[in-house]
């Protein structure tokens, strides 16, 4: 048996094998704060380095103040980047993979989930497959719809909350470490 943790179901696999999300300690996000206490309104941390991911990213820096820490891999540096994700209203993701090939469900929508924060999620992303866009979190088709989408939402603070809250209480019922595991396990047992 496998299991792929990436949220997308296109790969050769077998009848035993699953697809899921990946399992991401909720003990790093305690108590997440209503959004409108969050000092950062739109942030990202995380690697943009292909073409098109960096062209989103840019864009939205450029365009809409997203704020991008400095990258930080050193070992036991998690909590840092959990504690960004806590200060955050809204986040963007941007689901391609390094080479651009495919598309998957980034940590970072189960991690905004975790932080309660608002995602902003592109519209090919397998995220669709396992939350639903427009209730969960907000889509974007393009760089410019990005953007528009972006300035709609922060100036929506109250749309937000409420995506934000229930992509949190999708990922802690559906996508928890406990979730996951009775998955893999309920299948081992088949």
């Amino acid at each position: 048996m496998s299991v792929n943790i990436d949220g997308n179901p296109n790969w050769t696999c077998g009848d035993n094998d699953l697809t899921l999300l990946s399992p991401t300690a909720p003990q790093f996000y305690q108590e997440p704060r209503p959004l409108t206490e969050r000092p950062i309104l739109f942030g990202f941390a995380g690697g943009y380095s292909s073409p098109s991911r960096a062209t989103i990213i840019n864009r939205l820096a450029l365009d809409c103040g997203l704020v991008i820490p400095p990258r930080n891999e050193r070992y036991g540096s998690y909590q840092d980047y959990a504690n960004f994700l806590l200060n955050v209203r809204l986040v963007p993701n941007v689901p391609f993979s390094g080479s651009d090939n495919s598309r998957q469900v980034k940590g970072r929508v189960l991690e905004s989930g975790l932080a309660r924060c608002c995602l902003l999620e592109h519209d090919s992303s397998a995220a669709k497959d396992w939350f639903t866009p427009g209730v969960d979190y907000a889509e974007y088709s393009d760089v410019d719809d990005a953007v528009a989408k972006a300035r709609w939402l922060l100036d929506n603070p109250n749309v937000m909350q409420s995506m934000a809250d229930n992509l949190h209480k999708r990922v802690m019922e559906e996508h928890s470490p406990k979730a996951f595991w009775g998955k893999v396990f309920a299948a081992i047992g088949k």
